[in-house]
């Protein structure tokens, strides 16, 4: 009777041992709930605020276009942008860079609740402009040669020259800067229809469509001293 007793005793301390105390649970829970909010269901119901928190890796054999995309955690503030054309949740274009390319597109004007995603800009230039912010054709330009074909010889100053030149009434404009202001954060530009960014820690630009309110694009700010603010056309 005794022994019995003694086992009964050892199994319920073994049970009470291994068993997480339900504050232990509840907290699990808490942590569980907290990871979703950082998802694709956090971007989709606010990319700005998503984008203020989480650096969007983009891999660089990522293909360019029109895609379905999801994430994958990369860490606590960091998630890398997948494309799952069968079953991901956000509908959206990549434009990624190439070098010595202008990679233009006219994106779409007709989804609701479309996206687009720039790989990391270390010294790229990223333009968007048209007849308004509904209709807009985007441009990543990447020059390592110099002159650079991609624009015409032109440089990014040369192509930026020429498309303000245009005189588009929207026009939406993120250029690096180089040599001594490398290291600098993104601030607006003397032209007031954009910024610049220190090409050295770079930045990334995420733009969304909507029928309500055409597209709407969002700079990342990546330097070191500015880490995570954002910057609105």
């Amino acid at each position: 009777m005794m022994k019995s007793f003694v086992i009964l005793v050892l199994a319920l301390v073994c049970s009470n041992a291994t068993a997480p105390p339900a504050e232990h649970s509840r907290f699990r829970r808490k942590i569980e709930k907290t990871k979703v909010k950082v998802g694709e269901s956090a971007f989709l119901e606010n990319f700005q605020t998503f984008v203020a928190d989480q650096s969007i890796l983009v891999p660089s054999n990522l293909p360019n276009g029109n895609h379905k995309f999801k994430f994958d955690a990369r860490n606590d503030h960091a998630k890398t942008l997948v494309v799952d054309d069968a079953a991901g949740p956000i509908q959206g274009y990549l434009l990624q860079a190439s070098a010595d390319s202008q990679n233009q597109i006219a994106l779409p004007a007709n989804e609701d609740n479309y996206y687009m995603f720039t790989a990391l800009l270390s010294g790229c230039q990223f333009m968007a402009y048209g007849p308004d912010n509904r209709h807009v054709t985007v441009e990543h330009n990447n020059c390592i040669s110099s002159p650079c074909p991609a624009v015409n010889d032109a440089g990014y100053e040369g192509r930026l020259a020429a498309v303000r030149a245009e005189n588009h009434p929207f026009i939406w404009v993120v250029s690096g800067v180089f040599g001594d202001r490398a290291n600098e954060a993104a601030a607006p530009n003397a032209a007031g229809d954009g910024y610049t960014y220190g090409n050295l820690y770079g930045g990334q630009v995420v733009g969304k469509f909507t029928q309500a309110g055409g597209w709407v694009f969002t700079l990342r700010d990546n330097t070191m001293g500015n880490n995570g603010a954002v910057y609105h056309s």
